[in-house]
């Protein structure tokens, strides 16, 4: 497992460890992390340890495309090459677009993923 796919969890999963750390108290903690990972720092043991601490998901190696399979919900088709990936390059988060439909978002910080060819 590496820092970054611990934080590729930690973005998917974001909304849920929200809602658990607001229930213990820990929005404080939750948003410390947000911060750093943004920043670049290695938080990958500090994101597992608040993950645990809250009763959230296990967070851990996840694959690569975590986007729509190839042909989307429209049926079979000619698949775009390129995957949207993180605008920041701390994570490997990496996710296709259904036609039509929106850009992925980081979600540590509102900001549409980018465009990688």
């Amino acid at each position: 497992m590496t820092s970054a796919d611990v934080v590729a969890q930690f973005c998917l999963q974001l909304a849920r460890l929200r809602r658990l750390a607001l229930e213990e108290g820990r929005v404080a903690d939750l948003d410390a992390l947000v911060a750093a990972a943004i920043s670049g720092e290695d938080v990958a043991a500090r994101l597992v340890e608040l993950s645990r601490q809250i009763g959230g998901p296990e967070l851990r190696t996840r694959g690569v495309d975590a986007g729509v399979p190839m042909g989307g919900p429209f049926g079979p088709g000619q698949p775009v090459g390129g995957r949207y990936v993180c605008p920041h390059g701390r994570c490997n988060r990496a996710e296709r677009r259904a036609p039509g439909g929106p850009v992925p978002e980081c979600r540590l910080a509102p900001v549409p993923l980018v465009f990688e060819a």
